[in-house]
C-alpha cells in the first residue's frame, strides 16, 4: 500500500517538474511561435500564448506554425519605428508612415535594427537641444548652419570659401553671438542719433556713413544689438542723477579744471560739503558751551545766580547739539534724493 502511494506521488512530482521546466512532451507535435517586443520569434510552450517577459508580447502576432514562418512574417510586416517622442517601438511597418505620432523612420525588426533605431533616437534627442553654426576661419562672421554637423559641413563646402568651420552651440543662442568681430554703426559724434544699418566692418561703415549724415562717425556695436542701442544708452546716461548735466565744470578746459582744489564737480556735492563744515563748527561750539556750563555749575559754590546760568547753558547746549544732529540727517537725506 505504501509502495503504491509513493508511485502516485512520484508520478505527480514528475508531471509537476515537466510543467515547470517547460519540457514540451505533450504539445511537441503542435509547436507554435509568437513575436515579442524585442523583435524575436519565440516558441510558445502552451497552446495559447502567455504574455510574459521573454515570451510573447501582448499586441503582437502569435500562434505562427513554425519558426521559419514566424521570422518571415516578422521581417515582412514589422519594423522598429522612431516616434516623434524619440522612442523606438516594434510596430507594423505601415504604422511608421501612416500614424502622425511616428516620424517615418523605419528599421529592420532584429537586434541590429533596434540598435540603429536607438542610435537615431539619441541623435534626434541631441539635435533637439543643439545645432552647428558655420563660421569663417577667424570667427569674424558666423551664420546659421544646421542641426547636424554633416549638414553644416556641406553648407561650409558650398560657401565658396566664405566659411571654414562648424561650431557647436545650443538652440537658445544665435550664431551671430559666436562671432568675435564687432559690427559698426554710423552715429552722431555725441551718439544722440544713429543710422539703422549695421556694417560688417569699419571699411564698409566709412564708405557708407555719408549716405546717412556727413558728420556721422563709425562706432562699434556689440553682437546681437541694434544701432539704436547706442543712442539709447547715451540718452539713459544723460538722465542719470548727478551726471554731467548738473556738473559745474563740464565743458571746461583741463587747465581750468585743475584750479578746482575742492575736487567737487556738481552743485549737490558742493552744498553737501558746505553744510557739513558749518554743522561741524556749530557742533564744536555746542560742545565747548556744555563744558563751560558744567564748569560754571561746579564752581558756583552755592551762588544761586551762577547755578541758574550754568543750568541754562547746559540745557540750550544739549538742545543745540540735538538740532545739529537732526539737521545733518535731514540734509543727508535730501541730498541723497536729489
Amino acid at each position: 500500500m505504501k509502495f503504491g502511494i509513493y508511485k502516485i506521488l512520484g508520478l505527480f512530482a514528475f508531471v509537476f517538474f515537466v510543467s515547470i521546466f517547460k519540457f514540451d512532451l505533450v504539445f511537441s507535435a503542435n509547436n507554435k511561435y509568437c513575436i515579442n517586443s524585442g523583435g524575436y520569434c519565440v516558441e510558445q510552450h502552451f497552446p495559447e500564448p502567455r504574455y510574459l517577459p521573454g515570451e510573447c508580447s501582448d499586441g503582437y502576432t502569435a500562434n505562427i506554425p513554425s519558426e521559419q514562418a514566424c521570422n518571415t512574417f516578422l521581417s515582412d510586416n514589422y519594423s522598429f519605428c522612431l516616434s516623434t517622442k524619440y522612442s523606438c517601438k516594434l510596430e507594423l511597418s505601415a504604422v511608421c508612415t501612416n500614424v502622425p505620432e511616428e516620424n517615418g523612420q523605419k528599421f529592420s525588426p532584429n537586434p541590429m535594427g533596434l540598435t540603429q533605431c536607438t542610435a537615431a533616437r539619441a541623435m534626434a534627442s541631441i539635435a533637439s537641444v543643439q545645432r552647428y553654426c558655420k563660421c569663417s576661419s577667424d570667427k569674424g562672421i558666423c551664420e546659421e548652419g544646421a542641426k547636424l554637423k554633416s549638414d553644416c559641413d556641406k553648407a561650409v563646402q558650398d560657401s565658396n570659401g566664405q566659411f571654414a568651420q562648424c561650431i557647436l552651440t545650443t538652440v537658445d543662442k544665435t550664431c551671430s553671438s559666436l562671432s568675435t568681430a564687432r559690427k559698426f554703426c554710423a552715429c552722431a559724434p555725441n551718439k544722440s542719433a544713429c543710422g539703422p544699418t549695421i556694417y560688417a566692418n569699419l571699411q564698409e561703415c566709412n564708405g557708407n556713413k555719408g549716405a546717412v549724415d556727413a558728420s556721422f562717425q563709425c562706432v562699434q556695436v556689440d553682437n546681437d544689438k541694434a544701432c539704436s542701442s547706442l543712442s539709447q544708452a547715451t540718452q539713459n546716461g544723460n538722465n542719470t542723477p548727478g551726471n554731467a548735466s548738473s556738473s559745474l565744470l563740464s565743458g571746461l578746459d583741463s587747465q581750468i579744471k585743475g584750479l578746482n582744489k575742492l575736487g567737487v564737480v556738481n552743485v549737490q556735492e558742493l552744498l553737501g560739503r558746505v553744510i557739513s563744515t558749518v554743522l561741524g563748527v556749530l557742533g564744536s561750539v555746542a560742545l565747548v558751551m556744555i563744558m563751560y556750563g558744567g564748569l560754571t555749575f561746579m564752581t558756583a559754590a552755592g551762588n544761586a545766580e551762577k547755578r541758574k546760568k550754568a543750568g541754562s547753558l547746559l540745557v540750550w547746549s544739549v538742545l543745540g547739539i540735538t538740532v545739529i544732529f537732526a539737521s545733518y540727517a535731514i540734509v543727508s537725506f535730501v541730498l541723497g534724493i536729489f
